[in-house]
């Protein structure tokens, strides 16, 4: 597959280009908030039941992942966590030139009907 931008077209890009290669797709996880809205549209104008026809989980949770239809189930790595962590690591490694760590933040999934669970 080419290369994919990270945006709504993105999104909707890669649902078509999928979907053409291989109509048996039953799942997606998409990258980001931006591509799951375009990779949900697409699907809708391509007429297919989310979740029946094919289950969506984004990465993210943007503001109306809850409100459309079916609402989106999120993979959730909160930027609030991600930005506190990096600038943990950079003030000790201004301290201290040597310091390495290996750091694994803990996702969560907010689980709603466009998996199908």
């Amino acid at each position: 597959m080419k290369s994919i931008s990270s945006s709504v077209k993105g999104g909707a890009t890669a649902v078509q280009e999928l979907l053409s290669k291989n109509k048996e797709i039953s799942a997606l996880f998409v990258q980001n908030d931006l591509m799951t809205i375009g990779a949900f549209s697409e699907l809708k104008e391509l007429e297919l039941n989310i979740p029946d026809d094919i289950a969506i989980i984004g990465f993210g949770d943007f503001s109306s992942s809850q409100i459309v239809n079916p609402p989106v189930t999120n993979i959730v790595l909160p930027p609030e966590t991600i930005g506190r962590t990096a600038l943990d690591m950079l003030i000790n490694k201004i301290n201290n030139p040597n310091y390495m760590s290996h750091i694994e933040l803990p996702p969560s999934m907010i689980i709603r009907n466009s998996c199908g669970c």
